[in-house]
């Protein structure tokens, strides 16, 4: 043996295992700290809201983000389909931003390598943690598809002068709202201020080049060039300005069409030529000193519509500049026989009245009786006396007369016309025929029978009856000496009775004293009083509808004025 000393395998060994175990411990310890350093600051480059937090610690980067929440609150998101958009603001949305979780993800302790890594090389946006509002979401998304969505617009084509000239079609836009709400949410917390919304294109069922071929075809070929009428003899033309006015354009099954109005087309024929087409005329009651003598109906000419708008639609396609018109006969609503069958041959009823006379309602009067002259009411018919009167205006020949309004005498347009009133109900009352309307007079005046009278008021109080026999009847009026009288014509059917009782509870006019500015004074007239009309009907001993009026009427107090 050496005197050196031998060293033990088993000595070596266990040093070099030690020394192993002792790095292995420096480096994971400094792994462990590497990994709690990273867990107290915010990964580098790292933005949230908009807002680099890269760096920070949690403290520091929640500031921050709560100073983003703050400052970006009243900052929308502009939603955009197409040439439309809509502004939506967070508020609307009802975005809740969580800044503690969004953190928590970002600096939560991890011994993933990857993690580490990526947390001091840096990474993009954060995973901000939000929540929206449900109801909110609900009504932004109805209010993004109102704002976005675009019915698509079909090509058109209008008339300038005579020109046909193209509108163009536009695409539609549908737009998914509930996909786009939670969109917009995700683009605000992402701090995008634009949002391009996919949508749908709708394609209009009418395209701009459709529209283009029946401008171009026969829409232009129809204001070519003027277009003639015949009929047998007679003719009559019209213009190209003249064809714009009958013609239209409107979308049939997709596609566009052009319309012809047929009835503006015989209307324009007849003025240009009132000879091209034959008006019917009715048969009339013309009275004679011997009676009523009846004026023959004419058969008039008429044209089949839809056929006239085939043959002008056919001329434009053809270029054609003339066209044959066929005609057909146009009876007139009251032929020769139906009017003969009227049985208007005799006098059934005729009643006069006394009138003041004075130039403006005498011209009331006059007017008055030329407007029920020749007025016929069929069997079954009703007659308003407002309407066969017409409009209560100077153009149509009235003027200024007097009435009694609330008491007083005063000047009103048509004053008088009270007096065709009663005379007509009374001719119609003595004919038997059915009065289903009229008032009496607040007061009595006495030129009209007690409680078979009525005033006239336009909108207010009319005289309206129906012709309850088997024939017609007809009107007839005039003013002569003094008098008014209305008659009418027919065949006598029924047999009147009729009585009127007493005044009753008869009231002494007073006097009364006024205070308004419009006061007009006037004596007393006559007293009021009640009194009952009663009228029975008979046709071949059967009776008919009767009549049973009452009425009160009041005093015509005299009136005594005072300034107000």
């Amino acid at each position: 043996m050496s005197d050196k000393e031998v060293t033990n395998p088993r000595n070596f060994s266990k040093t070099k295992v030690y020394g192993i175990l002792g790095a292995l411990a420096i480096l994971l310890g400094g792994y462990f700290l590497l990994a709690w350093s990273a867990s107290t600051h915010v990964p580098t480059r790292v933005k949230a809201l908009g807002v680099n937090i890269g760096g920070l610690s949690s403290a520091e980067a929640k500031a921050a983000l709560e100073r983003a929440v703050k400052d970006r609150s009243d900052k929308p998101v502009e939603v955009v389909a197409g040439d439309k958009s809509l502004k939506i603001a967070p508020k609307d949305l009802g975005i809740k931003i969580n800044i503690d979780q969004t953190l928590e993800n970002l600096t939560a302790f991890s011994l993933s390598p990857k993690t580490i890594w990526e947390h001091f090389v840096g990474t993009n946006n954060a995973d901000v943690k939000y929540s929206t509002d449900a109801k909110k979401l609900q009504e932004i998304a109805k209010k993004i598809e109102n704002a976005l969505n675009l019915d698509p617009q079909d090509a058109g084509i209008k008339w300038e002068g005579t020109h046909p000239v193209v509108l163009p079609a536009h695409a539609g836009i549908k737009v998914d709202g509930n996909a786009l709400a939670q969109q917009s949410a995700l683009a605000w917390v992402r701090a995008n201020s634009r949002l391009d919304a996919k949508y749908e294109q709708i394609t209009p069922k009418v395209t701009t080049e459709s529209a283009k071929s029946v401008a171009e075809g026969i829409a232009q070929n129809l204001v070519s060039t003027p277009l003639k009428f015949v009929v047998e003899k007679q003719s009559a033309i019209l213009n190209p300005s003249d064809l714009v006015k009958i013609s239209s354009f409107a979308v049939e099954d997709s596609q566009i069409k052009l319309q012809i109005d047929s009835a503006k087309a015989v209307s324009l024929l007849k003025a240009k030529n009132s000879d091209l087409l034959k008006e019917s005329q009715n048969a009339r009651f013309e009275f004679g000193e011997t009676g009523v003598k009846i004026i023959p109906s004419v058969t008039g000419q008429k044209l089949d519509l839809p056929k006239l708008s085939e043959q002008i639609l056919a001329a434009a396609q053809n270029k054609s500049a003339e066209i044959q018109l066929e005609p057909h006969p146009q009876e007139p609503e009251l032929t020769t026989e139906a009017a003969q069958k009227l049985g208007i041959k005799e006098v059934v009823s005729e009643f006069s009245t006394p009138y003041p006379s004075s130039p403006a309602r005498n011209q009331n009067l006059r007017r008055g009786m030329e407007q029920i002259t020749g007025k016929l009411v069929k069997p079954g018919e009703s007659f308003s006396l407002e309407k066969a009167l017409g409009d209560i205006t100077e153009a149509n020949g009235y003027a200024a007369a007097g009435v009694i309004s609330d008491g007083m005498h005063v000047d009103a347009l048509g004053g008088g016309l009270s007096q065709v009133c009663v005379t007509t109900l009374n001719t119609v009352f003595f004919a038997g025929l059915d009065i289903t309307q009229h008032k009496p007079h607040s007061q009595y005046l006495r030129r009209y029978p007690m409680g078979r009278e009525c005033t006239l008021w336009t909108g207010v109080h009319d005289l309206k009856f129906t012709n309850n026999t088997p024939y017609g009847v007809l009107l007839q009026g005039w003013i002569r000496h003094g008098k008014m009288t209305v008659r009418a014509w027919s065949t006598k059917y029924w047999e009147v009775k009729t009585t009127t009782s007493p005044k009753t509870k008869i009231v002494e006019p007073i006097t009364e004293t006024r205070r308004s500015r419009n006061c007009e004074p006037s004596s007393a007239g006559n007293a009021g009083f009640d009194v009952t009309v009663t009228r029975s009907i008979f046709h071949d001993g059967k009776a008919g509808k009767p009549l049973n009026w009452f009425w009160r009427y009041k005093p015509a107090n005299a009136i005594k004025c005072e300034k107000p």
